[in-house]
């Protein structure tokens, strides 16, 4: 099997804010679906991050997010 050199760096947090709060945010959402917070802009052209990392915004052409993922493990949402 052909390895290459990319990494990732899964943060999984229990009882942490939700993408929709942080990474993904879905400002166009209906209120019932979309976070309380605003996005801002980042140093990446075109990618915004909630409005609570605004250090991490500086920094957005230093890191990619990635919104999809795919595993063939359990689900572990407890």
């Amino acid at each position: 099997k052909k390895h290459d050199n990319r990494s990732v760096i899964m943060i999984f947090n229990l009882g942490a804010p939700s993408q929709l709060d942080t990474w993904d945010m879905k400002p166009e959402a209906p209120a019932e679906i979309r976070g309380p917070f605003k996005p801002i802009k980042t140093t990446a052209d075109g990618l915004e991050i909630s409005e609570i990392f605004p250090q991490m915004a500086k920094l957005g052409d230093k890191f990619s997010v990635v919104r999809s993922c795919f595993h063939t493990a359990a689900a572990v949402h407890d």
